[in-house]
């Protein structure tokens, strides 16, 4: 009886332990839940607006231009944007608004959330996986690298798309990792205090 009883001490002192010392209520909850969304919705205007403007920008290039090279690229591009919204639509469906007006409710928005965070950017690190194969293959064949000024031109803007996504994912996988951490906390400490 002992034995079990210093257990459950061990258990709940190593949970205590684990907790931050800053305060946990509700409404911290719903308000990083009311955060999100905010961000959430931003972020699909913002990527509404860039999806339009680069798609419609390659259109006139590619008309402009008429070069099968051209029309193949952009090709690519709508394929690579339908994948990209497609994925975006799927991940994000679900994740608008918590069920209900509960605490409970609103952290598990929160923490399902982070997952989909964590999706999200493993999509963009396997996006560009798949499409690295044809991209190089496609900078290869410019016909700009034939002088030196040319490897520049021809590597800087494909280049700076997967840094940039790189660096996109990386953060967004650190960010909801720790988010996730703290929503654990949370949930302890909810559990502790009768709410879960």
């Amino acid at each position: 009886m002992n034995a079990v009883r210093d257990l459950e001490w061990e258990r709940l002192a190593r949970t205590w332990g684990q907790v931050r010392e800053e305060p946990v209520d509700a409404a911290w909850v719903a308000d990083l839940v009311r955060r999100q969304t905010r961000r959430l919705s931003v972020g699909v205007a913002i990527e509404v607006l860039v999806t339009v403007g680069i798609l419609g920008g390659l259109a006139w290039w590619v008309v402009a231009t008429g070069t099968r090279a051209a029309m193949a690229l952009g090709a690519a591009a709508v394929a690579h944007s339908a994948a990209v919204w497609a994925f975006s639509v799927w991940n994000r469906a679900g994740v608008w608004r918590p069920l209900g007006e509960t605490t409970l409710a609103y952290l598990a928005l929160a923490k399902e959330r982070c997952r989909r965070e964590r999706r999200a950017a493993r999509f963009v690190l396997g996006l560009l996986a798949v499409e690295a194969i044809p991209i190089i293959w496609w900078v290869m064949r410019d016909d700009r690298l034939a002088d030196r000024e040319g490897w520049l031109t021809a590597f800087l803007v494909p280049g700076a798309v997967v840094v940039f996504a790189v660096a996109w994912a990386i953060r967004t996988e650190v960010q909801a990792r720790r988010l996730a951490n703290r929503l654990a906390q949370v949930d302890r400490v909810l559990a502790l205090n009768g709410i879960g």
